[in-house]
């Protein structure tokens, strides 16, 4: 089994990790079948009642829905969450794509008219401090061609899946990330300080010497070079007082069980905002005074086009980070390649933590014509 990911391209797109991969030949003409399905759970942290909504499923703050061939999922966060993720997944409707376009057109191009489209939604988002991520999943298929179109906002993930392949078509929007961030820094005027929220917002604040709770900050910024780079004595500092103080087991991140190759990694870092640590996305639908404060562009949002290999079954999958807290990359393929079916794939968690909500897409050949 391999792994493949969203790559980095040396340009000036605002996403800065988003390429188009195309299949070069002739291709068979092939007959599919494609089916969708969705499922959620909810967390013991939101446990209010949640709206009735006769067009979508809702699990706590995760909103989620499918037509005969997409599939989305909207993870709400803060007092509102649940209204922005039921306003953030009308987004599906922009989205339409079809075969001729994709055969016809620069992919580019259509990346750029979709994220006009999208932009046009996300201004319309009106909750000051709450938010809601938003990832979408299409299977095109044409005569002789099948393809993924995705979109993400925030840290919600997005997999096509085959036998012996997976390949994550989405890329978390945090704060985490410090090439996502080091184009923020080069984007704005003024860039936000990022500190640990676990050690700046919690119980786990540590009062410094002169009695005062000074942020521990993830990265320092060289304003005149317009670049951030990683304190590491502070990432050192923060990973030894979790591994003395609550899990030694768990190398360096406090809220996933996947394992990243970089310390700062997974740490709920957060911008800092008048001395207070908000907002572990960087870019959401919704959250509209931290994006005035941190000033992180509208349009930075992830679009992309993959061609799938012809004549193979895949599998499409999309979910909120309630489920990636539970399952490894590897373990989310095992399972949802076997099961083919959203309800089956969440079934197997044994009491989460979270809401988590999950969508998935099957595409599978049946005759060549």
């Amino acid at each position: 089994m391999w792994q493949t990911s969203v790559q980095v391209l040396p340009s000036s797109s605002i996403n800065g990790k988003v390429i188009h991969q195309k299949l070069l030949g002739v291709h068979p003409i092939v007959k599919y079948t494609t089916s969708t399905s969705v499922a959620g759970r909810t967390g013991p942290k939101h446990t209010d009642e949640p709206e009735r909504n006769a067009t979508y499923k809702v699990s706590g703050q995760d909103v989620y829905g499918h037509t005969p061939n997409s599939i989305f999922v909207a993870d709400g966060h803060g007092t509102h969450g649940q209204k922005a993720a039921l306003q953030a997944i009308e987004m599906h409707k922009v989205l339409n794509v079809s075969p001729e376009m994709l055969l016809g057109t620069d992919f580019k191009r259509i990346e750029e008219t979709l994220r006009e489209q999208l932009v046009s939604k996300m201004l319309e988002a009106d909750f000051p401090y709450s938010g809601s991520t938003f990832v979408f999943m299409s299977i095109i298929e044409g005569s002789r061609n099948r393809w993924a179109l995705t979109v993400n906002i925030g840290d919600s993930e997005a997999f096509i899946l085959s036998k012996d392949r997976i390949h994550m078509c989405s890329l978390a929007h945090t704060w985490d990330d410090l090439e996502i961030y080091n184009r923020y820094v080069s984007l704005v005027e003024r860039p936000r300080n990022v500190c640990y929220n676990r050690w700046n917002a919690s119980k786990h604040r540590v009062l410094d010497p002169d009695g005062t709770h000074r942020p521990v900050m993830l990265y320092d910024i060289d304003h005149n070079r317009r670049k951030a780079s990683i304190n590491q004595q502070n990432v050192e500092w923060v990973s030894g007082l979790w591994q003395k103080f609550s899990k030694p087991s768990i190398r360096y991140g406090t809220q996933s069980v996947r394992l990243f190759s970089e310390q700062h990694q997974n740490w709920g870092s957060t911008v800092l905002i008048n001395g207070r640590a908000r907002g572990q996305n960087m870019t959401s639908f919704g959250d509209c005074k931290e994006r005035s404060l941190t000033k992180v562009p509208i349009d930075m949002i992830h679009i992309y086009i993959h061609e799938i290999e012809p004549g193979e079954t895949v599998v499409g999958l999309v979910q909120s980070d309630g489920v990636g807290n539970h399952r490894t990359i590897e373990e989310c393929h095992r399972h949802a390649y076997s099961k083919k079916n959203a309800h089956e794939y969440l079934k197997g968690i044994p009491n989460p933590s979270d809401d988590m909500s999950a969508a998935m897409i099957v595409s599978e050949p049946t005759t060549k014509r």
